[in-house]
């Protein structure tokens, strides 16, 4: 009987002794679990309400949208404020005009600081018309017209632009135009190879390229060039005009540092007189002597000039740019052949 007794407690003594360990297990169990829940709980709270967490993100987000859709809006009332009159009013969330086919804006003319767009024949259907438009840039309106073409001024040069065309039918209704993405260039063109650059220029006139004893010039979109030619051997006759080409109108160059021109400047001399081609820029568009003037002067073969800019006078900020072939006497000529000219900053 004591035999048996004692079995018991042993087997007792054991099961306790088991239940003891396996209770330290499941504690140090649920100690690591709970250390784990707690680390990756971190790491959700942090990944969803961190500075850059997926809460601030979408909240971010939606006030992005918001605005664009305020901006969006604002332009719309700014459009129907403008073509109210002919177009009636228009509903912002039935505003899409399905008689007006979709269009695509048309770059005419893209450089330095200035974007030049115009507008395909855009087709609409149902005896309806378009009667007006807003020029979008970079999302925001900045011109409302009824011109079919617009020209964005004072960009940054080198730098790239969205622009969409928003049309408005006569029911009032509205047609967003694709969008087309353009890239200013990184300098001012004003001539080049051929192309006048109106926008800029107002094109380019001839003074005194022809006449007994002074010279001639030829402009040549066939041949890309500008030619002038001085065969004066009287300094008298051109002392006041001299044979070049001049912009039709004056140029801002106030935030500008350096006027080039490329090409082929033949200047020959003789003893001690130059013979100089000249690259100016002047306030007076007929008499460049009589003119508040600045020139830079090449006084032998080359394909380049120069003209600094920096220290520009600022009479001469609102200025036109003039190509002059100059000579002084000695049976001698000076010529050039102009194929680029620009502005730099």
């Amino acid at each position: 009987m004591e035999d048996k007794k004692e079995c018991s407690n042993k087997m007792n003594k054991n099961i306790t002794e088991r239940s003891i360990t396996n209770t330290g297990i499941t504690l140090i169990t649920m100690v690591i679990t709970i250390v784990i829940l707690i680390i990756l709980a971190s790491i959700v709270i942090y990944f969803t309400l961190g500075n850059n967490g997926i809460i601030k993100k979408a909240k971010e987000a939606s006030e992005k949208w918001k605005t664009m859709q305020q901006q969006e809006l604002s332009s719309l009332n700014e459009l129907d404020k403008y073509f109210g009159t002919e177009g009636g009013s228009f509903s912002y969330s039935e505003s899409n005009s399905n008689d007006i086919k979709s269009f695509t804006p048309i770059i005419k003319e893209c450089n330095g600081d200035y974007i030049e767009i115009e507008l395909p024949e855009i087709e609409v259907i149902n005896s309806n018309s378009i009667v007006g438009y807003a020029y979008l840039l970079n999302g925001e309106v900045v011109e409302y017209t009824k011109e079919k073409g617009y020209i964005y001024k004072n960009l940054e040069l080198d730098s790239n632009y969205d622009i969409k065309v928003i049309a408005m039918d006569k029911k009032g209704k509205i047609k967003i135009s694709n969008n087309v993405n353009k890239q200013t260039s990184n300098k001012l063109e004003i001539y080049n190879s051929g192309n006048e650059y109106k926008n800029i220029t107002g094109g380019w006139k001839g003074i005194s390229v022809s006449g007994y004893g002074t010279g001639y010039g030829q402009y040549s979109k066939t041949n890309e060039y500008m030619y002038v030619k001085n065969t004066s051997t009287n300094p008298h006759i051109s002392s006041n005009y001299y044979p070049s080409w001049v912009t039709s109108k004056p140029i801002n160059i106030s935030k500008y540092s350096k006027l080039v021109a490329e090409g082929e400047f033949i200047t020959p001399s003789k003893g001690t007189n130059k013979l100089v081609n000249r690259l100016i820029i002047t306030t007076n568009s007929e008499k460049y002597t009589n003119g508040t003037w600045a020139n830079s002067s090449i006084t032998e073969n080359a394909t380049k000039m120069e003209l600094d800019l920096s220290n520009i006078d600022e009479k001469l900020r609102e200025a036109y740019i003039a190509l002059t072939a100059q000579n002084s006497n000695y049976n001698e000529h000076t010529e050039m052949t102009i194929r680029k000219v620009w502005l730099e900053k």
